[in-house]
């Protein structure tokens, strides 16, 4: 004998269907189990919480981060009219964020974090083999330490003033 599936985790169109499948006549217990299911209106997920946009705290959070966003593509700007060709890829990536941020999209904190952890990847072999190699300067090491400097304020600035809104899907 088949053991009794569990139809309580049927949903209602899978219950119906499985009560059109049995033989009512061999296992009546089965049909009324269904039945009995089907009146209850069969399972339903439960709503799982879902990310659906960001807010910030305060509006001075909001425009502190604007602020930076703005600051570093500008600084990004000047350096790819200057010549510096490997500065178009972070304009892009910084609008991308801007463009998050201000529409308070459900990626902006998520790709902030990444933004900062590539800004950290960037800058450490620089300061890393700069430093081991003994021939560089304070000024040399100005850049690299900024960026990660600015990448660290910026990355705890948003992990605090950056709240998550989730709804029930």
């Amino acid at each position: 004998m088949k053991p009794i599936p569990n139809y309580a985790a049927y949903s209602l169109d899978e219950l119906k269907d499985a009560l059109s499948r049995i033989d009512e006549q061999t296992h009546p217990e089965q049909a009324k189990l269904i039945r009995s299911y089907i009146e209850q209106g069969g399972f339903v997920r439960p709503a799982l919480p879902v990310v659906v946009g960001v807010e910030f705290t305060s509006v001075w959070s909001f425009r502190c981060v604007v602020a930076m966003l703005v600051g570093f593509m500008s600084v990004n700007l000047v350096m790819l009219m200057i010549g510096e060709g490997e500065s178009l890829i972070p304009v892009l990536i910084t609008a991308s964020i801007l463009a998050f941020v201000i529409f308070r999209h459900r990626f902006a904190r998520v790709a902030i974090r990444t933004w900062c952890i590539l800004m950290l990847l960037s800058a450490y072999p620089d300061i890393v083999v700069d430093y081991v190699m003994g021939d560089s300067t304070v000024l040399q090491l100005w850049l690299p330490f900024s960026l990660c400097a600015f990448a660290i304020v910026f990355l705890v600035l948003t992990e605090r003033t950056i709240r998550l809104i989730k709804d029930l899907v």
